[in-house]
């Protein structure tokens, strides 16, 4: 079941070094990075952005590693559990107002039940690789129950023009699996519409 809730609960994650996220209107983000675009993790791993699909403008067609990747809004993979609520939370978040909050919970069996709330915690100027990115500050919390007791958060700064996800964070607070940690060693701009 999913649920919009208009207030945030102040999770963040830290970028230092930062101007803080402005309090700004409501902005209209790209729903897919354009192509041809990537981003190079300093995991090694590179992230190569294809565009929409055309049978559907939120479905983000990417490669990982050299392996496709289609995602609703290129965050939230058709193939994993939730994906129907997931798409319909990013929405609602990447479209509303600087504080939107929406909530779901996944279920992949037994003790693996999740809790979802995604936030939009607005906009933010980042330095990255000598350049400033105009980001939109999408953070994910993810905590487990009945059993499940994995807790985290991710936040991704997805820039605004783009789409792309050019930086993120994250915080793991318990429980398996650990994520890995990356920062951009490279990132290659779309071309010019």
């Amino acid at each position: 079941m999913f649920r919009r809730i208009g207030s945030s609960l102040g999770l963040a994650g830290s970028l230092a070094g930062c101007a803080s996220v402005s309090p700004a209107p409501t902005v209209n983000p790209v729903a897919c990075a354009t192509a041809p675009a990537a981003v190079e993790r300093t995991t090694g791993l590179v992230v190569e952005y294809l565009g929409a699909d055309p049978s559907d403008p939120e479905l983000c067609l990417s490669r990982r590693g050299g392996k496709p990747f289609p995602a609703w809004f290129g965050v939230w993979a058709t193939e994993w559990w939730g994906a129907r609520d997931a798409r319909i939370a990013l929405r609602t978040v990447l479209y509303g107002p600087p504080g939107t909050v929406a909530r779901f919970d996944t279920n992949g069996g037994p003790g693996l039940h999740w809790h979802e709330t995604l936030i939009n915690e607005g906009v933010e100027d980042i330095p990255l690789l000598g350049r400033r990115y105009r980001t939109q500050r999408i953070a994910h919390e993810r905590e487990g129950f009945d059993g499940n007791t994995y807790h985290s958060v991710v936040t991704q700064w997805r820039e605004i023009e783009s789409g792309m996800v050019v930086y993120q964070n994250y915080r793991h607070i318990s429980g398996r699996p650990e994520l890995v940690q990356w920062d951009p060693a490279r990132i290659v701009e779309p071309r010019p519409r």
